[in-house]
């Protein structure tokens, strides 16, 4: 089945993925851009069709939509720094709730909205105890963690897209773990914090979830291929930050020292350098945006993810190997990091 799509964020990391992923697998694919080159360019090699455009601009918008089948969207305001948390909370659900409108006014078929795992807490009682899945509560601004502009952000576009499916769109719903992957060239969060356990001597002894973006693009292109409502958790494993470090020396081939930080010791080292207004080590983020990651002890259950799409979720270690060996070729490791683990074997 060929399904028409329209993809924002596509001159992201992960949208990227889904639409060259989308026009690979012979699919009609439009992304839009807020100008021509950078990204787009790439794109349009890929055989995705670019359009420029203003993705608040109403008219623009429905016109675009009623090209379309699906909507894919994946745009959000993303900046981590301790200046920029009062836009990213404002920009982030406002971006999402003008889309979201477009898509109404135009009668859009399917919307998935790509949000993100960091949007649920761990349930706090009964069988599912500390164990974060599609069921799971959203963090509410009463939570400590709500001091995360970040998981602020990405609460209130979800509530949008929530809000939107009450009004009759047709709605799905993606939300991935720390993803990472080839291609990844700012990199974002995720990517950053993977190269910076690669030498750092020091790492917060905490737990989080992992995925690979090729994941989530075949798991939204599955689900544009399905009839919308569901909700999918994309998350490949729960792993320790040792058991990360451990697959980082694994595949780089080196033993790295380091110490392990107790929770404690790294949320009272977070709020020491928030005192001294980051100066300490701008490095480290505001002790609020640590909350989740300091929080996390618990499985982030992917059952829902690509499982229920009848899909495997590639494993961490090929995660890791193919996003050094891509930053390697790029100039942003030393090379010698990325040949290690080769990538290419026929057996991946």
């Amino acid at each position: 089945m060929t399904v028409r799509l329209l993809v924002t964020g596509g001159t992201g990391f992960v949208g990227g993925w889904i639409a060259r992923t989308a026009a690979a697998a012979g699919h009609p694919v439009q992304v839009i851009a807020r100008e021509e080159g950078g990204g787009a360019v790439g794109l349009a090699e890929s055989g995705v069709e670019v359009l420029v455009g203003d993705l608040t601009d109403r008219a623009f918008m429905v016109d675009a939509l009623g090209q379309v089948e699906v909507l894919v969207h994946a745009a959000a305001t993303y900046a981590y720094d301790r200046a920029a948390g009062r836009r990213v909370v404002e920009e982030t659900p406002a971006l999402s709730r003008a889309v979201l409108e477009s898509a109404l006014t135009a009668g859009t078929a399917h919307a998935i909205d790509i949000s993100s795992a960091i949007v649920f807490k761990p349930h706090a009682a009964g069988p599912r105890r500390g164990v974060t899945d599609i069921d799971s509560p959203r963090w509410t601004p009463a939570d400590r963690a709500w001091g995360d502009p970040y998981l602020a952000s990405k609460v209130l576009a979800d509530e949008e897209a929530e809000r939107a499916r009450d009004r009759g769109l047709a709605m799905s719903s993606v939300h991935p773990a720390l993803v990472i992957g080839p291609e990844d060239r700012r990199p974002g969060t995720s990517g950053a914090l993977l190269l910076s356990l690669l030498d750092s001597a020091a790492v917060p002894d905490v737990t989080a979830g992992w995925c690979d973006v090729r994941d989530v693009a075949d798991a939204v292109l599955a689900i544009a291929e399905r009839p919308p409502g569901g909700r999918y958790l994309v998350t490949a494993e729960t792993l320790s930050f040792r058991r990360v470090c451990r697959t980082l020396d694994t595949v780089t081939g080196r033993s790295q020292q380091r110490v392990f930080l107790p929770r404690r010791v790294v949320g009272a080292l977070a709020r020491v350098n928030d005192l001294a207004g980051g100066l300490l080590d701008a490095r480290v983020p505001p002790r609020a945006s640590l909350e989740f990651l300091l929080g996390t002890r618990g499985l982030i259950d992917g059952s829902s993810g690509l499982p229920a799409l009848g899909l495997r979720y590639r494993p961490f270690e090929a995660s890791v190997a193919d996003s050094l060996a891509w930053w390697a070729r790029n100039g942003m490791v030393d090379p010698s990091l990325g040949t290690a683990f080769d990538p290419e074997r026929p057996d991946r």
